[in-house]
């Protein structure tokens, strides 16, 4: 499977701090798979359906497939 980057919109970058239902309405609109880069640096494979760590207030979306 060939690894790409993905372009995040603007609206993304320019916001720092999501809520995990934020993150989640947003990748279920873009339809695609990301993961998620949280504070103490676990990764979380993250999709439409995204696996949203609970404790995590400030996320930082990274490139993923």
């Amino acid at each position: 499977m060939e690894n790409r980057q993905l372009k995040l919109s603007s609206q993304i970058l320019m916001t720092p701090i999501w809520s995990g239902s934020q993150i989640r309405r947003k990748l279920s609109q873009e339809k695609r798979c990301f993961h998620l880069l949280v504070k103490n640096a676990r990764l979380a494979l993250v999709s439409s359906s995204i696996k949203y760590l609970r404790n995590e207030k400030y996320f930082q979306l990274t490139i993923a497939v």
